[in-house]
């Protein structure tokens, strides 16, 4: 066996196209502080223990609703369904203006007042307890306070495309 030395990193572009080929769930990140909205669409959203419950969720820094989040310090992980791709993309956008992200869309209120879209086949409220920068996002930890579910297929994201589960 022939062992090879790494570098420290690997080259951003070959990981990127390694990661786009990994499927994801896509999710809507929504925020609300001082009567503001905004969202993002996200596939970078994990479990972290079910004991509590934390979640973790990656925010490109760049993204209008992140200053909205940080200042919160809260949010709510909608998982979208199949029929829910449209959304996805208006919510990717990044440009739109947040009124217009929301249109069109039932909302409920969750525990901790942030938006959580009403037909979303899970809506995660979460309290921000732990955040960090690394490079180009900001990484938040959350305790996961209340939770909505329905039963809907998922909408999956892989090599730049939103794609469905087979059945």
């Amino acid at each position: 066996m022939t062992t090879t030395r790494s570098p420290e990193a690997a080259e951003a572009e070959r990981y990127r196209d390694a990661m786009r080929r990994v499927p994801a769930a896509v999710t809507i990140v929504t925020s609300l502080f001082d009567r503001e909205a905004n969202g993002l669409t996200a596939t970078a959203v994990c479990s972290v223990t079910a004991d509590p419950p934390q979640v973790l969720v990656c925010v490109n820094r760049e993204a209008t609703a992140q200053a909205l989040i940080a200042r919160s310090r809260r949010f709510v992980v909608n998982f979208l369904s199949e029929e829910h791709e449209e959304r996805a993309r208006r919510f990717s956008q990044p440009k739109l203006p947040a009124q217009d992200r929301f249109a069109g869309i039932s909302w409920v209120v969750m525990a901790t007042g942030s938006p959580a879209m009403a037909d979303a086949i899970v809506a995660l409220d979460c309290r921000v307890n732990t955040d960090m920068i690394c490079g180009t996002h900001a990484i938040y930890v959350a305790n996961v306070v209340d939770v909505r579910v329905d039963n809907a297929a998922p909408l999956l994201y892989r090599a730049g495309e939103f794609c469905r589960l087979m059945r």
